[in-house]
């Protein structure tokens, strides 16, 4: 039985810091080599008129074997603030927003952190554990004397946030505060206290009322309960847009023990479970994209079988090989494993996955392989038909989509999925689509959530890919739980939008090894040397004429190297100082290097919370092959 106590100081759980150290295997150490990489860039592709125009932006080098290779994420005319890239933004879809479903250690999906806070000589504990029916929760434990005082308290924020770009939870796009609640509580006030923006700079809240008023038996019992609370009610003075933290105050002396579950904001209260719902663990998700070795012999059909049932996969996406705009494969072969997958109660959707299939010259063949496999299933017993057709169109790796084409990319790739989805429901066949998480994060290059026009209707491009699915995958490249750039945060705007359209939502994990990378981000007005800058560990320098540019980051050497060469030849050149430039190792986006195990964990955790939504439908693992060498290593 796992059990966290939450103390001070408080426990923060990653994952990815779980990997041992690797000392080198011998000999003189290498020597380091000084940091300088380059990318062709023309600022009008980003919509400015000139180098000078710029005023921020970001770099990622990505480490690859052929050498590390720099790519531009954006450049901008404007400075913006707000949360750090990877996080959520604050104006959630939906009509319930999951702060926690304490399931695991803090940080939360928010980035704040929870605890138990106490004066002599009473006394409080808070934990995090399974109670009396299995299911995790925060589990409170108090002795509320006459003098002192105790409770928990609950941040709303990310806790470690830079406090001037610090963003507090918007309770003004919902009715309620709600919690589930259960316990014993013999003193008659476990009292609710909030702190907006304002008190939580003073290191003090505002009492609310007792939970029992909240709850519909008007006192805590041994039982479930929902506890909601109406955000219209608050006390005068509490600024329901910037709320901080929540704290459970014991105020009359006597012995406490509380469960609570589900921290959430919600609009419908009324529509929610009485109780918490449990983990949805049975529906979990896989990608085969070696498909043709799967049929090129019984053993590895066998091989597929053995391990989907072994860890209770019932869905998987099997490419579609081609050749020459035909299936490559036999249909009497297919034909009879997907009878065999079905025997077990798995099924299985045609994959179609390729950057290329966005645009319009490729829509054809798009919609050919659609109807190929309507008629396959024609022609095949009920048994052996694909039950559905899954696309992973990856569009943002076009050339361009992150210049000037990207409305252009856009419109064609919505096209392509509203026509599959047609054609889909047309030969009776569920329609699904792979996104990456970061499709509802704000943009700092634009300071809102990626949009397109469909239908003409203008709206966030995942809201229009869920509207158009039966089912989304969200791939999340983390492997860390919780915390603004953790599994949870990244998926919990699909989850809620999906939910409020009775769409469902799986979120894909990687196993596949990935390439770590480095992000540089910069911002202010351009200086025409480095030296303005003495202190920088990096620097970005664009230099030449503003169609065809070059955009470098450097360490201080080189850059110094670099601006003596530039001033020999005469061109112009604008420096900026990188002041954030942390390293994203692969332990961090793929589970590959951690190992089965924590993999386990995080899908468990990650289960558990996110259970709460009603779209959430299990988790994707990608792909079969290296999670089945993930786990196999392990056995």
């Amino acid at each position: 039985m796992r059990k966290a106590v939450i103390s001070v100081p408080l426990i923060v759980f990653f994952l990815a810091n779980a990997l041992p150290v690797v000392p080198a295997s011998g000999g003189e150490p290498p020597q380091k080599k000084e940091l300088s990489l380059s990318s062709a860039v023309s600022p009008l592709d980003w919509g400015l008129s000139s180098a000078e125009a710029i005023r921020g932006g970001e770099l990622t080098m990505v480490r690859q074997a052929s050498g590390d290779v720099l790519n531009i994420r954006f450049l901008s005319k404007e400075i913006r603030s707000g949360r750090k890239g990877g996080s959520k933004p604050a104006a959630f879809n939906g009509d319930y927003f999951l702060v926690s479903n304490f399931v695991t250690p803090p940080p939360h999906s928010l980035g704040g952190n929870f605890g138990a806070f106490q004066g002599a000589p009473s006394t409080a504990q808070l934990e995090v554990g399974p109670g009396t029916d299995g299911m995790e929760s925060m589990v409170l434990t108090a002795q509320r004397e006459k003098d002192g005082w105790c409770g928990a308290w609950v941040h709303l924020i990310e806790t470690n946030g830079e406090p001037l770009t610090r963003e507090y939870l918007n309770g003004g796009l919902f009715s309620h505060l709600v919690f589930w609640v259960r316990g014993t509580a013999a003193g008659p006030e476990a009292n609710i206290k909030l702190a907006d923006a304002a008190w939580q700079k003073r290191e003090d809240s505002v009492a609310i009322g007792p939970i029992a008023s909240f709850v519909p038996s008007k006192k805590i019992e041994p039982h479930w309960q929902l506890a909601a609370i109406p955000l219209e009610a608050l006390p005068g003075g509490l600024d329901r847009k910037n709320l901080g933290t929540f704290v459970i105050e014991f105020v009359s002396p006597g012995a406490y023990r509380l469960e609570v579950k589900g921290l959430a904001l919600a609009n419908h209260p009324d529509s929610l479970p009485v109780e918490p719902p449990k983990p949805r663990t049975d529906a979990t998700a896989a990608w085969v994209w070696n498909t043709e070795q799967v049929m090129s012999s019984r053993a590895e059909q066998n091989a597929l079988l053995t391990h989907l049932a072994a860890e209770g996969i019932n869905l998987i996406y099997m490419n579609i090989p081609f050749k020459f705009g035909s299936f490559a494969f036999d249909e009497t072969e297919m034909g009879g494993l997907m009878m065999l997958l079905r025997q077990k109660g798995i099924e299985t959707a045609a994959l179609l996955g390729d950057k290329e299939l966005a645009l319009s010259r490729n829509h054809a063949f798009v919609k050919n392989a659609i109807k190929g496999i309507i008629d396959f299933n024609s022609r095949v017993a009920a048994q052996a038909r694909f039950s559905g057709i899954q696309l992973d169109i990856e569009a943002h790796l076009l050339p361009g989509f992150y210049a000037s084409k990207r409305g252009d990319i856009l419109a064609q790739y919505l096209r392509i999925l509203s026509d599959a989805a047609g054609l889909a429901r047309s030969g009776r066949l569920s329609f699904g689509v792979d996104i990456p998480s970061w499709f509802d994060q704000v943009e700092p290059s634009s300071g809102g959530v990626m949009s397109a026009d469909l239908s003409g209707r203008t709206k966030p491009v995942y809201e229009h890919v869920i509207d158009l699915c039966d089912r989304v995958n969200v791939g999340v490249r983390r492997t860390s739980t919780g915390g603004v750039e953790g599994i949870m945060a990244q998926a919990v705007g699909e989850l809620a939008y999906a939910s409020r359209t009775g769409k469902k939502i799986y979120v894909g994990l990687e196993t596949r090894p990935v390439e770590g990378e480095r992000v540089f981000t910069f911002r202010g007005a351009p200086a025409p040397d480095p030296f303005s800058f003495p202190n920088a560990p990096f620097f970005i320098c664009l230099s030449g004429a503003a169609e065809e540019m070059t955009i470098n980051v450097l360490e201080p050497s080189a850059a110094a190297d670099l601006q003596g060469r530039l001033s020999d030849t005469g061109k112009a050149s604008f420096w900026w100082p990188v002041y954030l430039a942390p390293e994203i190792p692969s332990a961090a986006v793929s589970f590959a290097l951690l190992g089965g195990d924590l993999l386990k964990l995080a899908m468990a955790q990650t289960a558990g919370e996110l259970s709460v939504y009603p779209s959430f439908a299990g988790i994707a693992v990608n792909d079969f092959s290296a999670h089945r060498r993930l786990l196999g290593s392990q056995r």
